[in-house]
């Protein structure tokens, strides 16, 4: 190029506002690296295109590369092996690179078992679906710690991943910083055969989320909250729906002796939590509902239709947990599902204050007991005095 050329800061700038960079990258060897550095910065891969990342992504390509998605375009029955061969073929590549391949951040997977094929079948079609494949998956799969983070999304009733399949995977990731898991349904089978590597997970684990998370449990157990409750004391934050009660807090495995307002000395911390939402299930695994009424316009809009003592103890026992979270700094609880507005519970340190919110349609006044625990939380958060907010919300 003649003339005066931009910095390549300015240049990169620029870079981020056209539509297109494949011009620029053919205007001059300058002009090159800048373009696919944003280019190559998210890749979409399906399964022939997989069969290609070795090559274009060649050389210093790799470095470029902050964000993989691995996406499923076939139905039913060519999927199971596509996704589980791209995922195979994938990580088997990434195996081969060093630390100075990729970026220092790392590289974000995201597996997306959707596919624009279930749009034209059947709900008949697509339920239940497993992968033979999948069931094997594990055996040969070299350790990949480019990944830093781990997103897989199914959707309910149509995308069924094998839970051992997901498990194993995180362990193959040495240097998993987040994972995230959205839109699975399971039983109880399901649940167990994913828990059963948590010990194997890797130990640079910080960020967890399972969103839109069901598992129906015929026992009536809460399994989910006492999985997570272990998980949780080595993570910095944690997104979870489907916990049945407050077993995440206090497991009834523990020595329990049935009031929530005493904190039991061989309860373990949370040294590290700085993040906590939870949204909960309306029955307690002993039986007890969140309502006094089955009927939905009655538990959407009747103030007596709350159990407020039910709710008043699990606001107790999320704050005599907290006082168990020195780094805590959010923490949201709130109702799983269609009534999610209904009641909502926030506690939140901007700065050095701290503020519990209580937002609800049903009005709902914390006694005495949690505004109590809830101030002593926050006076060893901040050393300074609990700001409260009871708001009913209008619908």
């Amino acid at each position: 190029m003649t003339g005066w050329p931009l910095p390549p800061e300015l240049t990169s700038l620029a870079f981020a506002h056209l539509d297109s960079l494949v011009a620029c990258a053919a205007v001059c060897s300058q002009w090159q690296p800048l373009a696919e550095r944003q280019t190559f910065s998210k890749l979409e891969l399906a399964k022939p295109r997989v069969d290609e990342f070795e090559r274009f992504t060649a050389g210093p390509r790799r470095e470029f590369v902050t964000e993989i998605n691995i996406v499923a375009t076939r139905g039913v029955k060519g999927r199971e092996a596509d996704l589980t061969d791209s995922i195979r073929k994938l990580l088997k590549l990434l195996s081969l690179w060093n630390e100075n391949d990729f970026n220092a951040r790392g590289i974000k997977l995201v597996i997306d078992g959707l596919s624009p094929a279930d749009l034209h079948q059947s709900r008949r079609e697509v339920s239940g679906w497993r992968s033979r494949e999948q069931y094997q998956f594990g055996s040969g799969i070299s350790l990949v710690p480019a990944i830093k983070s781990l997103e897989i999304l199914g959707l309910p009733s149509f995308q069924a991943w094998v839970p051992a399949f997901l498990s194993r995977l995180v362990t193959r990731l040495p240097g998993l910083e987040g994972f995230a898991l959205r839109k699975v349904e399971w039983d109880v089978q399901d649940w167990g055969d994913f828990v059963k590597d948590f010990s194997a997970w890797p130990a640079t684990l910080r960020d967890v989320k399972l969103a839109q998370v069901r598992i129906h449990f015929a026992d009536g157990s809460d399994a989910l909250g006492r999985s997570m409750h272990h998980l949780s004391r080595r993570l910095r934050s944690l997104e979870i729906s489907g916990c049945t009660w407050t077993d995440i807090f206090m497991p009834r495995s523990l020595p329990y002796d049935g009031d929530s307002r005493k904190i039991l000395q061989d309860e373990p911390d949370w040294p590290h939590l700085e993040s906590l939402t939870i949204r909960y299930t309306d029955t307690t695994p002993t039986g007890k509902s969140l309502y006094t009424s089955d009927d939905l316009a009655t538990r959407m809009f009747d103030r007596a239709s709350l159990n407020d003592q039910l709710l008043s103890e699990l606001y107790l026992t999320a704050g005599k947990a907290a006082l168990r979270m020195p780094r805590l700094r959010y923490m949201q609880l709130g109702p799983m599902g269609w009534n999610s507005w209904t009641h909502l519970f926030v506690y939140e340190i901007d700065g050095r204050r701290a503020t519990a919110s209580w937002n609800a349609s049903l009005r709902f006044q914390p006694p005495p007991e949690v505004l109590d625990a809830w101030k002593t939380v926050a006076w060893e958060h901040t050393g300074r005095e609990l700001r409260v907010c009871v708001e009913v919300k209008q619908r």
